[in-house]
Order: C-alpha cells, then sequence, then structure tokens
C-alpha cells in the first residue's frame, strides 16, 4: 500500500493551491453573474461559500475544490461549515445552492467529471438545515448541556458517515484510540489512514461493490497499515510512533508541571 494517496499529495504546496483557488473563484464570479444573471449580493453569497470550501480543502486536505472527496465534502457541509460560519442565517442557509452553482460551473466551464455523490450530498438540503438549527439552538448557558448536546450532534454525524463507509475507525489498537486531540506526527498520520481509506473505499465501489462488501476489506488494510514499519518513520510502525509521541507528551507536561 502507497504512503501516501497519491493525487493529494500533487498538490502539497497549500500557498499554491490557495492561489489556484482564488483563481478559480474570479472565473467562477464573472460566470455565475454573466452566464446565469446572478445578481450581486447573491453573488457574494456564494464566494463566501465557495472559499470557505476552497479553504476547508486547501488547509484540511490539501486538495482543491477539482479534487474533492465525497468524506471531505459531506463533512464541510454538514459540520464543519456550520460549526465555523459567522456568515448569518441567509448566506448561510444558502451554501449548499452556492456549491451546486460551483459544480455545475467545474463541469460546464472546465470539463470536470461529477461523481453522483457531489450532487446527491448538495441536494440533501432537509438533513442540512436539520443540522445548522440543532447546532444553533444548543444551550450555551449551560455547559454540562451543551457537552451532551454536542456529542449527540457529532454522533449523529458519525453515525451517517459510517453507514456510507466514509467513517474511519476510532481504533488504533486495543483499547487505543484516536486522540480527540493529536500531536502533530499523529494529526500526519491520521491524514494519511483516513486518505487511504477514502481511495480504497472510492476504488471498491468503483468496481460495483457495496458499502457492507467493502468494509472488512478496507477495514483489513487499515489495521496492516497501522502495524506496518515504514521507512519514513524509522522503520517503527505508525502505531508505534503515535504511543511514542504521547509518552513524549505527557513527559513534557510532567516536566512543566514540575
Amino acid at each position: 500500500m502507497d504512503n501516501f494517496y497519491e493525487d493529494v499529495m500533487e498538490e502539497t504546496d497549500i500557498q499554491e493551491i490557495l492561489d489556484a483557488g482564488y483563481d478559480l473563484l474570479g472565473e467562477f464570479q464573472i460566470w455565475i453573474e454573466k452566464s446565469l444573471k446572478i445578481d450581486s449580493d447573491t453573488s457574494q453569497q456564494d464566494l463566501y461559500n465557495v472559499e470557505s470550501l476552497m479553504e476547508y480543502l486547501a488547509y484540511r486536505g490539501r486538495r482543491s475544490l477539482q479534487k474533492v472527496d465525497e468524506f471531505h465534502l459531506r463533512w464541510f457541509v454538514f459540520s464543519h461549515y456550520i460549526r465555523h460560519s459567522n456568515a448569518g442565517k441567509e448566506t448561510e442557509e444558502h451554501m449548499p445552492e452556492s456549491l451546486k452553482r460551483l459544480y455545475y460551473f467545474l463541469q460546464n466551464a472546465k470539463g470536470m467529471f461529477l461523481p453522483d455523490w457531489i450532487e446527491a450530498t448538495l441536494e440533501d438540503q432537509s438533513f442540512y438545515i436539520h443540522r445548522r438549527t440543532a447546532f444553533r439552538e444548543m444551550n450555551g448557558e449551560d455547559e454540562a448541556q451543551w457537552i451532551e448536546e454536542y456529542r449527540t450532534w457529532s454522533e449523529e454525524m458519525d453515525s451517517d458517515l459510517d453507514s456510507r463507509c466514509l467513517l474511519l475507525p476510532r481504533e488504533i489498537t486495543e483499547n487505543i484510540l484516536w486522540g480527540d486531540k493529536m500531536g502533530w506526527r499523529e494529526a500526519t498520520l491520521f491524514e494519511e489512514a483516513n486518505n487511504l481509506w477514502q481511495k480504497e473505499r472510492t476504488e471498491l465501489l468503483l468496481d460495483g461493490l457495496d458499502f457492507e462488501s467493502i468494509r472488512y476489506d478496507i477495514t483489513s488494510s487499515y489495521e496492516l497499515w497501522l502495524s506496518t514499519p515504514q521507512i519514513r518513520l524509522d522503520d517503527a510502525t505508525p502505531i508505534e510512533m503515535i504511543l511514542q509521541e504521547r509518552a513524549e507528551t505527557e513527559t513534557h507536561n510532567q516536566n512543566q508541571d514540575e
């Protein structure tokens, strides 16, 4: 198994991705205003929403708008954007439509092939509104209640991803999970593991298999990757590197407290 998802790692320079993305945004604005006769207010909403996706993909996935995968699109639409946007109700409720116009532009003006899951994700307006409303209605005055409501909200998203075989398993090895707060090595390995998971999932689905049929194969590959020594990790396995980093962090924190 390759160490990295190849077509993502071709775009390792985040600034290059952003520069190309901003150029594309300019073309997108001209196109929607001229070809679709979009008014200036709606155009600005579209630009905010598309720029939000562009920056998320660059920083989180090191990929361009054209190389979005199903995991990153669903996570952005139904979780990341809702948690981080402060654009106001009208712009936020308009977000799926903005992204539909973006991918309509990429298909018609740039010749991008659109897989069915892009349209299916962006057409799921009821789930998006439900997610946004539930997040906005959480009780911010009662911390314990907010934590419980946020846990339920997050579990709903995990369930949605898992039903599509998009969710990377939480378990690294027996009784050890990926951390809620990760050191940079663990975070890098998590990103790699997720990219490999999404790549193999896509390949198996293209072979005509369904979600449950591919789950065993992807999980087996994931477990093998975790336990296989890598030259770039000085012949340590990802599990060993994660545990080593956690031990170093714990020692550092203890020394700071003394």
